[in-house]
């Protein structure tokens, strides 16, 4: 009984992964996600269907590191991952606040230029 829900489950895992790849995929497609970004998530849904196929690996770099159950190894990974993610949200995030900064200090700087320049043309027109 044990052996048929591991297959189930490793069934559903399957299914889920190639739905998420799929997924990932389609938001490319559409232009919600670009490229750039969809390239970390692509490769992970296909690492976690390469996992759902073949999770004796998982297991043996598990014990072979010292985890005594491959679970915890699986959340290490994880939580691992997810620091590096947000990581490197973090700087995708500062990157766009500096240019948001130059941004807008370069639209300030033409404004005043524009004022400027009206009020200089102002003085022309009243000596006129």
């Amino acid at each position: 009984m044990i052996g048929i829900e591991n297959i189930t489950l490793s069934i559903a895992f399957i299914v889920l992964s190639f739905a998420f790849l799929m997924y990932t995929v389609y938001q490319v497609k559409r232009n919600k996600l670009l490229l750039r970004y969809s390239l970390m998530w692509i490769f992970l849904s296909a690492l976690l269907l390469v996992v759902a196929i073949f999770p004796q690996p998982i297991f043996a770099l598990a014990s072979l590191i010292g985890f005594d159950v491959s679970s915890n190894f699986v959340f290490s990974v994880a939580i691992f991952f997810l620091l590096l993610l947000c990581l490197g949200q973090a700087r995708s995030i500062s990157q766009l606040v500096i240019k948001q900064t130059e941004t807008i200090q370069r639209l300030a700087l033409l404004e005043k230029r524009l004022d400027d320049a009206r009020v200089d043309e102002d003085c022309v027109e009243k000596k006129k």
